[in-house]
């Protein structure tokens, strides 16, 4: 045998048996403690009971009073799933708090609308809030976290007075104590996101959170990246600030140099990381002074 390739021989049957110091690559992260429906919607495509998917922290049942946060996820409400979120649950559980994966109707899956999925993010909450008890969080300390299309949804959640699932009980407010969204796309206007759906240009006005805020709105952190001006503008964004604040509310905007829709630098993704955790800290959801781990 060559004696130069010995060593990569010897090293590739470590590591296949797991005894070299490298994991494996396709080792599977954990998942939900938990998944229970929320509701159960029909569509042309059939029936679908719509599930959270529930990560403790540190592998805790339910049980006292935590914060928590409900993520959803993107995908143009034309595709995705929970487990787009999974990394985000497993990082707010890490740190105490209640993280909630939420599965909503998009259109490959299960035929649905951005209107469908407006609906099913507001039930989504009005479901853990009227459940917080048995699912063991503080129901004053509910915090909604998305990206792009999610980011959409927790601003929707928030914000609109419209696209509540007929015949629920709306007893319980859909709206979050606190607002993360990173590339929201949530400029719905004719010169915004989504008027390909032909829905949209029907209801922009209603749909658009930008077009929607009110006083009394949750406090926000937004990212953007001031590269991805056909998904949401540095401008918007700005918008979506100058509106929470002339209203009284609290809005961080945080822009990312070179950043597009789906790609950012890993300093950005710390920081993202880091001053969600310092918005939450200030929200009482986290220690004062969290670590930027």
């Amino acid at each position: 045998m060559n004696r130069s390739i010995f060593p990569a021989i010897l090293l590739a049957f470590h590591l296949v048996l797991g005894t070299g110091t490298a994991a494996p690559a396709d080792k599977p992260a954990s998942g939900p403690d938990r998944v229970t429906p929320y509701k159960t919607v029909k569509t042309e495509k059939g029936s679908f009971p719509l599930q959270l998917h529930i990560f403790n922290p540190a592998g805790e049942e339910s049980g006292g009073k935590r914060p928590c946060v409900v993520l959803f996820h993107g995908g143009g409400w034309v595709s995705g799933e929970p487990a787009k979120s999974y990394g985000g649950c497993r990082r707010w559980a890490s740190r105490g708090l209640v993280a909630i994966a939420v599965e909503y109707r998009v259109r490959e899956k299960h035929g649905g609308t951005p209107l469908d999925s407006v609906r099913d993010a507001r039930s989504a909450i009005r479901w853990i809030r009227s459940h917080a008890g048995e699912l063991g969080i503080d129901p004053g300390k509910i915090a909604a976290s998305g990206t792009s299309a999610g980011g959409q949804l927790v601003a929707a959640t928030a914000l609109l007075k419209k696209f509540d699932e007929e015949g629920e009980d709306t007893s319980a407010s859909c709206r979050p104590d606190a607002m993360i969204m990173v590339s929201p796309v949530f400029d719905n206007s004719p010169g915004g996101y989504g008027h390909y759906h032909k829905i949209l240009k029907q209801h922009w006005r209603d749909f658009s959170p930008l077009h929607n805020i009110v006083a009394g709105a949750p406090p926000a952190i937004v990212f953007v990246g001031d590269s991805e001006e056909k998904y949401i503008t540095v401008a918007a964004a700005q918008s979506f600030q100058r509106q929470m604040k002339t209203l009284g509310g609290r809005c961080e905007l945080f822009v990312m140099k070179g950043a597009t829709h789906t790609q950012r630098s890993k300093e950005q993704i710390a920081l993202i990381e880091a001053e969600e955790r310092k918005f939450l800290a200030s929200l009482g959801y986290l220690e004062a002074n969290p670590d930027t781990r």
